[in-house]
């Protein structure tokens, strides 16, 4: 049995050299693959040398997260508690083309000394060590998934509180 989430991914456009094209800050029309999306706000005061544009969710992309049971366990041991947690990330393009995808993927990160966490595996990603943030940059085949997992490992005192779910 596995508990899943579904989480949404959101377009982004990037404008390399967005100042050559004389843009004006205020609501802008978003077209995409032949669709109208809607409308946004364009403020270039927020730019750098690129300028992103959210082009809204993409429902062409399915990105699932589920914690497998097999290798996610609570252990207890004297005045401590020791929970491994291991997850999948499995995304799905759906889409007629091959995709390049970023996923980021945070690791619990706490301020109490008593509460150690040990043992981040997230293979093939790159990991943010101030942020604990695992990154993945990927390209997708038309109609193909690819799965990552990120592991951890949570010790704790047992009279602490800790909900990892």
């Amino acid at each position: 049995m596995c508990t899943k989430n579904r989480y949404f991914c959101f377009s982004l456009a990037r404008l390399a050299n967005w100042q050559d094209y004389n843009l004006l800050d205020g609501e802008i029309n978003l077209y995409f693959e032949g669709k109208y999306l809607g409308t946004s706000l364009l403020n270039t005061k927020l730019a750098n040398d690129t300028l992103d544009i959210s082009l809204g969710r993409d429902n062409g992309i399915i990105v699932t997260r589920t914690k497998v049971k097999d290798f996610s366990k609570k252990s207890f041991f004297s005045n401590s508690i020791t929970e491994n947690r291991v997850y999948a990330i499995v995304i799905r393009n759906n889409k007629p083309q091959n995709i390049k995808i970023v996923i980021e993927e945070s690791i619990p990160i706490t301020t109490n000394k008593e509460i150690v966490i040990s043992g981040i595996e997230a293979k093939s990603a790159t990991m943010d060590p101030d942020k604990k943030i695992a990154k993945w940059m990927l390209s997708i085949a038309q109609n193909k998934e690819v799965e990552q997992r990120i592991a951890f490992t949570v010790k704790y005192p047992s009279s602490e509180r800790v909900n990892l779910d």
